[in-house]
């Protein structure tokens, strides 16, 4: 996202916003569908699981309707169609029975398409990940290179935030959490997310803090982000996704505002690659391998591989790009993760 010029069409789709922008520009006014929408309504919000797995099953359905206009418009040779419920199924389902109704509709959806097409096409199912592996303990990544003193933050009020925090300090001990704010403010500290999450973390509330963050309810308070102009190294991961982690060394060769130096570039490498290593969380080793780039990855495209990747042990899972309060946060109960191989 945003949809790039091709010999084609292109809807974003996950990670898009929820009108994309496509390729060309008004696609999807062109074909009579300018409602279509890449998320649920209620995507985001903590509704009953009912409620959610018809909005997804609805949403599956235009994804079908999407396709079978863009297949009667086009001229096509390549058809690239992505049902990305059956992922977001199992990762927010307790009922197996919800899964096997995204999968029976996805299969019914993709039924349909086949069926659209003239000739026996070549079909490839591919699985980008596994899933199933339950974690204990999320890794704040960033937090740990803040205090090792490789990342730096700022601030940024355009961000979007959330309430948890400001509902974490009204709902607990005033004088402990509220006092100290203010009187970090009296002082002109900015009072970030981050700080409280320090703050409660220190008076050992840090508990409340995990309870509430997932709900992302929204506030005014500042949020810590990496100061990519100032910061050495720096992971820029989705969190809480078991198939994108790596941490990147600010270069100046590859990037414009980089300041790791061609000279240091190795010697820190192997420095954080050494830590890393011993780097042990509340059970054991956080991580099972940290390697060079070169030594997991070949081909052209290495350069854009992260410079250092991390696989994680069984019970961690490496947090958000947002600094937090500290490094291992406990996860919520029952929170699984991707694993390295797929179904298919």
């Amino acid at each position: 996202h945003p949809g790039r010029e091709l010999n084609g069409a292109l809807v974003p789709g996950y990670l898009a916003r929820n009108q994309p922008e496509t390729y060309p520009a008004n696609l999807l006014d062109e074909l009579g569908i300018p409602e279509y929408r890449v998320y649920a309504e209620s995507e985001s919000d903590d509704v009953p699981e009912e409620q959610l797995l018809n909005e997804w099953l609805k949403l599956t359905e235009s994804r079908r309707d999407l396709t079978l206009e863009l297949m009667n418009r086009y001229d096509w040779d390549l058809l690239f169609l992505e049902f990305q419920k059956t992922d977001a199924a199992v990762h927010k389902f307790d009922d197996n029975e919800n899964i096997q109704r995204i999968f029976e509709r996805v299969d019914k959806c993709l039924t349909d398409v086949l069926n659209h097409v003239e000739r026996e096409p070549n079909v490839f199912v591919v699985s980008d990940h596994g899933i199933g592996q339950e974690k204990d303990w999320s890794v704040a990544l960033n937090t740990w290179l803040e205090q090792q003193g490789y990342a730096e933050t700022t601030t940024n009020n355009d961000r979007h935030r959330d309430r948890w925090i400001e509902q974490a300090i009204s709902d607990e001990d005033e004088d402990t959490v509220s006092g100290t704010a203010q009187f970090m403010s009296m002082f002109g500290t900015i009072i970030t997310k981050q700080r409280i999450e320090r703050i409660l973390s220190t008076v050992g509330l840090y508990g409340l803090v995990t309870q509430l963050a997932p709900k992302g309810l929204g506030s005014s308070l500042e949020e810590e982000l990496i100061d990519h102009t100032q910061s050495q190294a720096f992971y820029e991961g989705m969190g809480f996704s078991g198939v994108d982690i790596g941490i990147i060394l600010n270069t100046e060769q590859f990037y414009s505002e980089g300041i790791v130096t061609e000279t240091e570039y190795e010697n820190m490498r192997s420095e954080l690659i050494g830590t890393l290593k011993k780097l042990e969380g509340p059970e054991g080793q956080a991580f099972q391998s940290v390697r060079r780039r070169e030594e997991v990855y070949s081909g052209p495209c290495v350069e854009y591989a992260p410079d250092i990747v991390i696989e994680q042990a069984p019970h961690y899972v490496i947090g958000s790009q947002y600094p937090r309060g500290k490094t291992f946060i406990p996860t919520e109960t029952g929170r699984i993760d991707h694993t390295r191989h797929g179904i298919l």
